[in-house]
């Protein structure tokens, strides 16, 4: 906070724009909004509709009985919300997931 107050409010719309854009670089660290990952109370509201998507995919090298395995996953996922009353939402959700493995 000594910052904001020795520079000024220059400095903070600077360090805001700063962050942001640290976020948009490095988007890893944020981890919310992927579909049901993330407690989400709220509602869409009467006559709404919520598109999500998500695409999440990984490597992983291991040793199996003395040989290396690379396994690779990738995962796609998307949820329609749509609002039927104020409270209330129908939820549908479509996975798909797909693995495979070679010897390295």
């Amino acid at each position: 906070m000594r910052l904001f107050k020795r520079y000024g409010e220059g400095f903070f719309k600077i360090y805001i724009v700063v962050i942001f854009l640290m976020l948009m670089v490095f988007p890893s660290i944020i981890y919310a909004a992927r579909p049901f990952v993330t407690d989400d109370t709220g509602t869409v509201g009467k006559n709404s509709i919520q598109i999500e998507t998500g695409l999440e995919s990984s490597s992983k090298k291991s040793n199996v009985d003395g040989a290396w395995v690379k396994k690779e996953d990738i995962e796609v996922s998307t949820v329609i919300t749509h609002g039927i009353k104020d409270n209330l939402d129908l939820v549908l959700e479509q996975k798909n997931e797909r693995e495979w493995g070679d010897y390295l």
